[in-house]
């Protein structure tokens, strides 16, 4: 049972619920969350293709990133919106500190964090 669904039935084995609950409560769910609601932002891409190459982009996520959805399409994620590309605009890395409230040391750091996440998930694929 999940939390609030005390009704519901037992699904999986036992502690899987509060395992399933603790990380939907880490730092990188969250910020998932928080970039999918964002204007209907996300992609899909071809997980059988080498780089996991873009196939489609939201409008939202167009919108969000600066890009028209030709320019996004082929192209790896990481290549649009990961640390490298953060860091190659000139005021990437101050945007980002900017907008979370952090030091740019801080969001340098947890940038990196966040990339070796989804590359950690994506071979994990």
């Amino acid at each position: 049972k999940l939390r609030g669904d005390a009704d519901a039935p037992s699904r999986g084995p036992p502690g899987a619920q509060l395992i399933a609950v603790a990380a939907m409560e880490t730092v990188p769910y969250i910020l998932m969350q928080d970039r999918l609601s964002t204007g209907g932002s996300f992609i899909l891409c071809d997980c059988n293709a080498v780089g996991f190459p873009i196939r489609y982009a939201s409008a939202g996520f167009c919108e969000l990133f600066g890009y028209t959805a030709a320019e996004c399409k082929g192209r790896k994620c990481g290549e649009l919106v990961a640390e490298p590309s953060i860091r190659a605009r000139d005021v990437g890395l101050k945007e980002l500190a900017s907008h979370t409230g952090l030091s740019p040391e801080a969001a340098g750091k947890a940038l990196g964090a966040i990339t070796a996440y989804a590359a950690k998930e994506c071979k994990a694929m």
